[in-house]
């Protein structure tokens, strides 16, 4: 195991979720954030969306 380092966590956030965490505590995201922002997905969500959600729920 070695150190691995992440360049820029806002894009990573865009990437992986569709949004932007507005502040960052070094690497974490509050799950508050995941929780007021990832609570409800509904049938007229796409396909993208669910796969972001989907992420979201994992984390």
């Amino acid at each position: 195991m070695g150190v691995v380092r992440v360049g820029d966590w806002s894009a990573i956030c865009y990437q992986v979720l569709g949004k932007v965490l507005d502040k960052f505590s070094g690497n974490w995201i509050h799950m508050k954030w995941l929780e007021d922002n990832f609570s409800h997905v509904d049938n007229s969500s796409s396909e993208v969306e669910r796969q972001q959600f989907a992420r979201a729920f994992i984390l």
